[in-house]
C-alpha cells in the first residue's frame, strides 16, 4: 500500500504542478472573460449579479471548452510516458497494476480539479465587482429557493460546477483510454470535445429521455423531485458508471502495450 500512496503522490506532483495545469486553468478563465469583454458593456457594478453573469456563460457557444481545457493536462498522461519511455521507470518503480491504477486516478481528479480552480477563481474575479446576487431581478430555480438567498446561490453554483467537473473528468478518462489505441498527443486533446459531441448527438437521435442527455446532465439541469442533492448524485453516479468503464478498458489495454513493450 506504501508503494501505491507513493506512487499516486508522484503522479499528483507531476501532474498537479506542471505548466499544463496551470494554463488549463488561466487559459480557461482568460477566453471566457475575453468573451464576456463583448456583453461587458450591459453589465452594471452593484446590479448586475455573478449569478447572472454565471448563467450567461453556460449559455454561450464557447463554454463546452471547459472539457478541452479540463483534459488538456489529464488526456495526455499516457501519450507523455509512452512516448518519453516514462512507464518502464514507474512499473520498476511500483508495479505495473499500481502505475494504471494511479493513472485513472490521476486523469480524473486533474480534469476535476481544472473545471473546479477555474470556476471558483473567475467567481472570485467577478465578485470583485459585481454583487453575487440582485434580490430583485434574480431569481433561484426551483429547490433552491427555500434556502436563504446567500446559502442558496453559493449551493446553486457549487451544484454546477460538480456537474460540470464529472463531465470532464469522464471524458478526459475516456481520451486517456482512447490514447492507449492511437498515441497521439493531437488526437488525445481532440477526444473529448469529440467524444461529448458524439454522445450528445446519439442522444438526440436515439430519442433518450432529458435525464441521460450529457448536456443536461453536465449544466446541471436535471431535476430529481426537485431536490439540488439528490439531483447531483443522481448526475454523480450516471457519470460515475462510464468512467469506471472507461477506466477498466484503459487498464486491460495499458497492461497488454506495457506487456508488450
Amino acid at each position: 500500500m506504501k508503494v501505491f500512496i507513493n506512487t499516486l503522490s508522484c503522479e499528483l506532483k507531476r501532474t498537479l504542478f506542471s505548466p499544463l495545469f496551470i494554463l488549463s486553468i488561466f487559459g480557461y478563465i482568460a477566453v471566457t472573460l475575453l468573451t464576456l469583454f463583448d456583453e461587458g458593456s450591459d453589465f452594471q457594478s452593484g446590479i448586475t449579479s455573478i449569478l447572472y453573469i454565471y448563467m450567461i456563460i453556460r449559455y454561450l457557444d464557447f463554454h463546452v471548452l471547459y472539457i478541452l481545457f479540463a483534459g488538456i493536462p489529464s488526456t495526455l498522461l499516457f501519450c507523455m510516458d509512452w512516448e518519453h519511455q516514462f512507464i518502464r521507470f514507474f512499473v520498476i518503480r511500483s508495479t505495473k497494476r499500481y502505475y494504471i491504477i494511479s493513472k485513472i486516478v490521476v486523469c480524473f481528479f486533474t480534469a476535476v480539479s481544472v473545471v473546479l480552480l477555474s470556476n471558483i477563481l473567475l467567481l472570485l474575479i467577478l465578485r470583485i465587482q459585481y454583487p453575487l446576487f440582485n434580490s430583485i431581478s434574480d431569481v433561484l430555480p426551483n429547490g433552491y429557493s427555500a434556502l436563504p438567498d446567500s446559502r442558496g446561490i453559493v449551493s446553486y453554483l457549487l451544484i454546477k460546477i460538480l456537474c460540470e467537473a464529472a463531465c470532464a473528468g469522464f471524458l478526459s478518462v475516456t481520451a486517456m483510454w482512447l490514447s492507449t489505441i492511437i498515441i497521439n498527443s493531437f488526437v488525445a486533446l481532440a477526444t473529448p470535445m469529440a467524444v461529448y459531441y458524439i454522445i450528445s448527438t446519439a442522444s438526440y437521435f436515439f430519442h433518450m429521455p432529458a435525464s441521460l442527455h450529457i448536456a443536461s446532465l453536465s449544466n446541471g439541469l436535471v431535476e430529481i423531485n426537485q431536490t439540488p442533492l439528490l439531483s447531483l448524485l443522481y448526475t454523480l453516479f450516471i457519470f460515475a458508471v462510464p468512467t469506471a468503464t472507461s477506466g477498466y478498458f484503459f487498464a486491460k489495454n495499458c497492461a497488454r502495450r506495457i506487456q508488450n513493450g
